[in-house]
């Protein structure tokens, strides 16, 4: 599976496996059955997933390199933009303009009166 996320298919070595492989009197024959033995193990444990911009630049040290690139993408978008076109529940827009609906004049019983009266005969 590794193959086809990058065409330099690394070898994982086992401390067992790293010692064999970095012995420089031993054949490659000898080496190459038990390390990609032990890397075909390893390899079943391994979770591969799309990573952020962060891990290209040796510089970056931070928690974040080990983000899934949508989880980054989110974090990125909610401390950025992402804070204005995020919707709230309670927004004290809603509340006020409620209150304002709640507060304004509505017409009173005699008010309707003058009304129907200034409108003239049905």
């Amino acid at each position: 599976p590794i193959a086809a996320v990058h065409d330099r298919t690394p070898v994982f070595l086992t401390p067992e496996t790293a010692a064999t492989w970095l012995d420089s009197s031993a054949s490659f024959a000898k080496v190459i059955r038990p390390a990609l033995h032990g890397a075909q193990e390893h390899a079943k444990q391994l979770l591969i997933y799309e990573v952020s911009p962060l891990v290209s630049n040796v510089k970056n040290e931070s928690p974040d390199c080990i983000l899934s690139k949508k989880e980054y993408d989110a974090r990125q978008f909610s401390k950025g933009l992402g804070k204005f076109f995020t919707k709230k529940t309670n927004s004290p827009a809603v509340g006020s303009a409620k209150l304002l609906q709640e507060s304004s004049p509505q017409k009173r019983p005699r008010d309707q009166g003058k009304q129907d009266a200034n409108s003239g005969p049905p």
